[in-house]
């Protein structure tokens, strides 16, 4: 959605991925994507990294993370003391295992 790469290959429907993320620097260039097309959920995928889709949902496998940009914020120590920018600004970091549902746009945590 910059430069030269303005469609993908369509395996995940309104959704905009980012590589290289943390290697390069780019975990804040997916806002810029986002500011012209909302409606989008934001994927930052760091190198030796993957996302692994069945269905409506994800788990990454790998050794680096993924953010997630969807406008909320989630932290496995929660957030009530934490400083948040405004929803705009907003992405968090998920690691290997974690799990995500793409159709709900949140974190799907054990047990639940």
């Amino acid at each position: 959605m910059t430069g030269d790469h303005e469609q993908g290959f369509g395996y995940l429907k309104e959704v905009a991925i980012d590589q290289h993320l943390l290697a390069r620097n780019r975990h804040f260039d997916m806002f810029t994507i986002l500011k012209k097309h909302p409606h989008l959920l934001g994927l930052g995928i760091d190198e030796r990294t993957a996302i692994v889709v069945k269905g409506d949902r994800f788990q990454v496998m790998g050794l680096g993370n993924v953010a997630v940009y969807d406008g909320t914020f989630w932290s496995r120590e929660g957030s009530e003391l934490k400083q948040l920018p405004e929803k705009a600004a907003r992405f968090y970091f998920l690691k290997a295992g974690d799990r995500y549902d793409l159709s709900q746009r949140r974190v799907i945590v054990s047990g639940k």
